[in-house]
């Protein structure tokens, strides 16, 4: 009893939570764009530390510093993924893991969901869980990471910068905003993420 009382809050939650989400996140008319990524990724370069350089507001992230993910590629094509992040008020470290299915015929798109107990009707609406792609990347300086929700008439999406570093190069910078423009995605919603006193 106890554990089906558990399992409808936390769908009671995130359900929540995924709606304050999209009422905090710039809406568009329409549905969500048909991005075509602009690489052909090929996971085994593109796994390993990546550190979260910039992004929009997105409200899991709201007391987060430090953020940074870990990509590992497993034997059966899938990525399992680890984000760190430290509480800015408790200054505690939180690891959350989920799993990373890339699309067979384009592995730019992956569909993301957090390993977790709960049954996948309850996963598929965790934070984190999704559909995302990876809009561009070099693999050794910056990617490119990119999501959207269709709200009926309106769509949400978020973005994401990463950096093999904990900052990119003004050159990188450009080039990034530059890929952005061509999609149509304003660079101007971007903040920086937090990552000093990390270590």
């Amino acid at each position: 009893m106890a554990y089906v009382v558990y399992t409808l809050l936390v769908a009671f939650f995130s359900v929540v939570h995924n709606d304050i989400v999209d009422a905090q996140s710039p809406t568009h008319w329409g549905r969500c764009p048909q991005h075509v990524p602009a690489v052909e990724l090929d996971l085994e370069k593109f796994q390993g530390l990546w550190y979260e350089v910039e992004r929009t507001f997105y409200v899991f992230e709201l007391l987060a510093v430090c953020p940074r993910f870990n990509f590992t590629l497993l034997d059966d094509g899938s990525l399992e993924v680890q984000f760190f992040m430290k509480n800015r008020v408790y200054q505690d470290t939180n690891v959350y893991t989920g799993e990373v299915v890339p699309e067979r015929k384009n592995p730019s798109v992956w569909d993301v969901r957090p390993k977790t107990s709960l049954p996948s009707m309850i996963s598929r609406i965790l934070p984190g869980s999704g559909k995302y792609y990876v809009l561009d990347t070099d693999y050794d300086n910056f990617a490119i990471l990119w999501s959207c929700s269709n709200m009926g008439l309106m769509h949400s999406d978020l973005i994401w910068i990463l950096g093999r570093d904990k900052k990119i190069s003004p050159l990188h910078r450009s080039l990034i905003y530059s890929t952005l423009d061509s999609f149509k995605i304003d660079d101007g919603r971007l903040t920086l993420s937090k990552q000093k006193d990390c270590d």
